[in-house]
């Protein structure tokens, strides 16, 4: 048997023993590949990858730290260039492993948990470095995995839905996203049944299927059983989770006009409806901004609820101005134009936007991103936190300023939700590029080139970006702040349902006019 071939049979033989857990047999062979070809750059490739598995199973420490060690040094050899995206994947499982192997005895202990931040920078490394199809699935499902257990539920439900549009049967991405819908059933109003019908079918049609125990395991398998056990709990009648849940798919375009149409479409294609809706269907109910609070007060205190709904009137109002500029900006009308050429601007031979629609983008921009401070705002109040107002921003209300700890009326909560919100502030304060466009916009000025006839695109200017990269940049931030609006509701939630706890279940619903002045 050649050398090449040997290798290759035994990494067969390696990645078998390791879906089945049998660490001792994977280390033995690593020992014998290791002794018998010790400068085959292969061999030395898969190293990190037995340590850190072996380690899980082990719950090793000390040998999972070890594979991760190997593999960053593969990240800086220029060998191993083309297999970078796999390595940042091993690498980030070690970091998971570390944290998962430890006790978590509350969910505070994620607020800013290192291994938790290795992970997610690391698979969002692979993903930059252009995976193949097969293993871009399994990093979108674990950096699914990696924001859940951040509380970003619906931002792991997009990373769940990504990967099955490369591989739609990939069992461990529809389990995992069927459990993520589940984190949403109890506060989607209208879309409670159907969310946990949706799961419940979901988590059915995979099942004990090969590619499932091949990457899960025994215990994912075992797991999704008893959710599905679960669900099954809440029915009355069982039937009901076997019923078809297609509807009318021309339904959500009745009696809309041509802008109306557009501006649906858009904003259904890049996800920016402000609901908790989470399944497939295009009713009408998917295409309404209808996510809102509930809160417990004494049935004579008619002020605190609306002092609140304001707060949020306001920041839906945000949002959805925000969608509307980004929608226009994208569609080219006649009375537009008409607008922007009564307007003098001088063209200066640059090839230069300057016009109605790169206003409308820039101006979607800066409404979006001024959100997160009325966030912080609300924060702020819902938790009675003893800040200056003139210090209130989303990047500085997490932190004692003197201690630079997180303060201890945030930590305590040990809601999810809101450490979702601190850990977006995270990646914002690490990934400056947002806050950069937004302070340029706000504050200097932001120049936008057209993409076709300029390279901006491909360029790290603060003052200067091209038209793709804005639109792009513009999509993203919106996608992060529906999200952070849906996690400060689902805070709000989880809060007032520890007051519904205390007072067991004598709760007076009163319902609100939702009717506008228009």
């Amino acid at each position: 048997m050649t050398e090449s071939l040997e290798i290759q049979t035994k990494f067969g033989q390696v990645f078998y023993l390791i879906g089945q857990g049998k660490a001792d047999d994977t280390l033995k062979i690593l020992k014998d590949l290791k002794s018998k070809y010790p400068e085959n750059i292969n061999v030395i490739g898969i190293e990190h990858v037995v340590l850190i598995e072996a380690g899980k199973v082990f719950k090793d420490e000390v040998m999972i730290n070890e594979g991760i060690n190997k593999g960053k040094k593969l990240l800086e050899d220029k060998v191993y260039v083309k297999s970078r995206a796999e390595v940042h994947y091993n690498v980030a499982n070690g970091y998971m492993n570390l944290f998962e192997i430890n006790p978590h005895e509350s969910i505070s202990s994620r607020i800013g948990n290192d291994n938790l931040q290795n992970v997610k920078r690391h698979l969002r490394q692979a993903l930059k470095s252009d995976p193949k199809e097969d293993l871009k699935v399994n990093v979108l499902t674990h950096y699914g995995n990696c924001l859940d257990y951040l509380g970003r539920s619906l931002e792991a439900l997009y990373c769940y839905e990504d990967a099955l549009q490369i591989d739609p049967n990939h069992s461990m991405a529809i389990g995992n996203r069927a459990l993520a819908k589940l984190y949403f059933a109890d506060i989607s109003g209208a879309y409670r049944e159907k969310t946990y019908i949706e799961a419940y079918q979901e988590l059915k049609s995979i099942i004990d299927k090969k590619d499932l125990l091949a990457i899960g395991g025994i215990s994912a398998n075992k797991s999704f059983k008893e959710k599905l056990l679960k669900i099954e709990s809440k029915f009355k009648d069982k039937s009901i989770l076997e019923q078809n849940l297609s509807c009318n798919m021309n339904e959500r375009r009745a009696n809309t006009t041509c802008f109306e149409k557009e501006y649906l479409d858009f904003c259904s294609e890049h996800r920016l409806f402000l609901n908790f809706h989470t399944g497939d269907c295009n009713c009408r109910n998917t295409i309404l901004d209808s996510a809102f609070i509930s809160i417990i007060t004494p049935i004579d205190d008619d002020t605190r609820f609306y002092s609140l709904a304001k707060k949020i009137n306001d920041i839906k109002e945000d949002f959805l101005i925000s969608k509307l500029l980004l929608a226009q900006s994208q569609f080219k009308r006649d009375d537009l134009d008409s607008i922007s050429q009564k307007v003098i601007l001088v063209d200066t031979s640059d090839y230069a936007n300057f016009n109605i629609y790169s206003a409308l983008l820039k101006s979607s921009f800066r409404t979006c991103y001024n959100i997160l401070d009325k966030i912080a705002f609300f924060i702020k109040d819902y938790l009675n936190l003893e800040i200056k107002e003139s210090q209130i921003y989303f990047s500085t209300i997490w932190k004692n300023p003197n201690t630079k700890e997180i303060k201890k009326e945030i930590k305590e909560t040990d809601n999810i939700s809101l450490f979702a919100l601190y850990d977006i502030h995270l990646d914002l304060d690490q990934d400056r590029r947002l806050k950069n466009l937004r302070n340029s916009i706000t504050h200097r000025k932001l120049t936008i080139y057209d993409s076709v006839l300029t390279d901006w695109d491909g360029k790290e200017d603060p003052e200067n970006i091209g038209y793709n990269s804005m639109l792009l940049e513009t999509i993203n931030l919106m996608r992060i702040v529906k999200s952070a609006i849906i996690y400060l509701m689902n805070f709000i939630e989880i809060e007032e349902n520890k007051k519904r706890d205390k007072l067991n279940g004598q709760v007076v619903d009163i319902f609100v006019d939702t009717s506008q002045s228009l």
